[in-house]
């Protein structure tokens, strides 16, 4: 669940706000030669927005709280992910993102920024959960120093 939650608020904000410019370019281009070309960019549309939804309906009405000591596990997740997307692009020969193309020190940046971006948002999620749901933080880390 805190994968998830973490991961699709990254990708619902990160397509939004990066990549659908993106899309939409490609979208008018394709649509000149392609006609189904609507499909693909109405798919992406619907693949980036919908689970975004479902995990935050997912949270306002569960009980779920994000423990911020597994913060560290999710930034090993993300590290994985970004291993593989430099692979995909050495292996594609071209990236997998227009804003991570990983031939020069930019992509190292946009990397550090997504992971800082990416930890506090997780923790200020938790705070927000545990706050809703009147579970102190403090309660929530000693669960989870029970749990190790």
């Amino acid at each position: 669940m805190e994968i998830t939650c973490l991961a699709q608020v990254l990708i619902v904000g990160v397509y939004w706000a990066v990549l659908h410019r993106y899309v939409e370019q490609r979208f008018a281009q394709l649509q000149v030669i392609d006609g189904y070309a609507q499909f693909v960019y109405y798919r992406m549309i619907i693949v980036h927005s919908v689970p975004g939804f479902v995990i935050l309906t997912h949270l306002v009405t569960t009980r779920a709280v994000l423990i911020p000591g597994h913060s560290l596990y999710l930034m090993l997740f993300g590290m994985g992910y970004l291993a593989i997307n430099y692979m995909g692009t050495v292996y594609r020969g071209n990236p997998v993102y227009p804003f991570l193309t990983w031939t020069d020190s930019r992509s190292a940046y946009v990397c550090l920024g997504l992971g800082l971006g990416a930890f506090v948002l997780y923790h200020f999620i938790a705070m927000i959960t545990a706050i809703a749901r009147k579970k102190p933080l403090e309660q929530d880390r000693k669960g989870y120093q029970l749990l190790e």
